[in-house]
């Protein structure tokens, strides 16, 4: 009776363990069909690309949640951040898409009444063309293990 006991307690000490230990991975890939758009990424503001393209994929992410820049080669664009949140073996797909021009008109009357009430940080910003955003496409795709 005991050994069954202790052989119970030690399998689920095994799975709580592998379980804590067991990583949560996941993968990115961002691309645009905007011929203007070309881009750099920055993964937790590390530089993943050095050269400016318009798809990039990171595979093996082991974290719950990343930040992400994009960086694009016109340098009047505006940049675009967004935090990313995972789960287990998920690959989130996203598309930059060009803004339509209410959206931009808006987001431009934002940061003037944000300028006017010292709200942010406005010294280059205003200069920039806020042109993109960043769309999901897909979220629970799962990655294959091939």
């Amino acid at each position: 009776m005991k050994t069954i006991k202790y052989f119970i307690l030690l399998v689920f000490g095994i799975g709580f363990t592998y379980s804590s230990l067991a990583q949560n991975r996941g993968a990115i890939t961002i691309f645009t069909k905007e011929t203007d758009a070309k881009f750099r990424i920055f993964y937790n503001e590390i530089q993943q690309n050095n050269f400016y393209l318009d798809s990039v994929l990171i595979n093996d992410l082991d974290t719950t949640m990343v930040k992400i820049t994009l960086s694009f080669e016109n340098e009047s664009y505006a940049d675009i951040e967004q935090e990313v949140y995972f789960r287990n073996n998920l690959n989130r797909i996203y598309v930059i898409e060009r803004k339509n021009p209410m959206k931009r008109k808006i987001a431009k009357t934002g940061r003037k009444i944000g300028k006017a009430f010292k709200r942010g940080n406005h010294d280059k910003e205003a200069e920039l063309e806020d042109m993109f955003t960043l769309k999901e496409i897909t979220v629970y795709k799962k990655l294959t293990t091939d």
